[in-house]
C-alpha cells in the first residue's frame, strides 16, 4: 500500500546468499516495461550473475557481474545489455543491491532489490521476485496498490 515500505528477502530467519544466487541463469517470466526496455524488448529474457571480483570506481565492496540477454518480437535479433555490476553498497542489507554499468561509481547506480525467493527441496533458488527500487507510483485503477516507474532508468521495474 502507498507509503509502506517493501520488505526485501533478508529478515530474521533468512538470508540471501550470493553463491546461490549466482549459480544458475534465470529466465524471467514477467518483466514491466521501462524506459530502457520497451515490451517490443521483453522476449526470452535472461540474466545472469556472477561472482567475478568486478571492480567499480570509488567502490571496494562486493561486485557482482550482470550479464542480462533477450530477444525482440521478431524472435530474431538478439540483445546483449553488455556487462553490469551489482554492488552491495551498505553492509548492514546485502539483498539490496545498486546496479549499473561497471564503469560508472555507485552515485549512478540503480536499486535491485530480490523481494520474494523459493526455493526447492535441496535448497536451490528457484523462483525470485525482483523490484527495480521502492514502489511508490499509485495505480490509478486501484489506489490501495503501488508499482514502480515505468519512465526513467533508476527506481524503474519490477
Amino acid at each position: 500500500t502507498p507509503g509502506n515500505p517493501i520488505d526485501t528477502v533478508n529478515n530474521g530467519t533468512f538470508t540471501l546468499d550470493l553463491e546461490e544466487y549466482t549459480r544458475a541463469t534465470w529466465y524471467v517470466q514477467k518483466q514491466q516495461v521501462n524506459a530502457y526496455q520497451p515490451a517490443t524488448e521483453l522476449y526470452c529474457v535472461t540474466a545472469t550473475y556472477n561472482l567475478e571480483n568486478g571492480k567499480v570506481p570509488l567502490f571496494g565492496g562486493p561486485v557482482i557481474s550482470v550479464y542480462n540477454r533477450a530477444t525482440k518480437e521478431n524472435m530474431n535479433d538478439q540483445i546483449n545489455g553488455g556487462v553490469l555490476c551489482a554492488r552491495i553498497a551498505d553492509a548492514s542489507e546485502p539483498d539490496k543491491f545498486s546496479v549499473a554499468p561497471c564503469f560508472l561509481p555507485n552515485i549512478f547506480a540503480g536499486p535491485y532489490w530480490p523481494i520474494y525467493l523459493e526455493t526447492n527441496a535441496n535448497g536451490e533458488y528457484t523462483i525470485v521476485v525482483v523490484s527495480g527500487g521502492q514502489p511508490d507510483v499509485v495505480l490509478s485503477e486501484n489506489p490501495t496498490i503501488c508499482t514502480t516507474k515505468e519512465r526513467g532508468i533508476n527506481n524503474s521495474g519490477l
